[in-house]
């Protein structure tokens, strides 16, 4: 009978959490909910990266770094939004189908 081979422990991953708003943009309840997620992946080995939309607000500009780090060292990427431009069907592709997401 042959031994099984040991293990080395779980292979780390890459993990992107994606949500519609993340500090300074915006801070709620689901911002802190997947701060929380990524700093508890970092602990335990993993590579957590947050990719979040820059909200358009009328009447509003809203400066963010495209990428950067927030003070508890996670790795933030802001997505520049689609241009409000064409009919309702163009922008709604150019919502998800933007390049930059899947860059991040």
């Amino acid at each position: 009978m042959m031994a099984e081979p040991a293990l080395a422990g779980p292979t780390p991953l890459r993990i992107l959490l994606a949500l519609h708003q993340f500090p300074p943009v915006g801070t709620g309840g689901t911002e802190q909910l997947v701060r929380w997620t990524a700093l508890g992946l970092q602990q335990h080995g993993h590579t957590a990266s947050i990719a979040s939309a820059v909200p358009r607000r009328r009447g509003t500009t809203i400066e963010v770094p495209i990428d950067h780090h927030d003070v508890d060292g996670l790795d933030l990427h802001f997505l520049t939004p689609a241009s409000r431009m064409g009919d309702t069907a163009s922008r709604i592709v150019g919502e998800y189908d933007d390049p930059k997401a899947g860059a991040a």
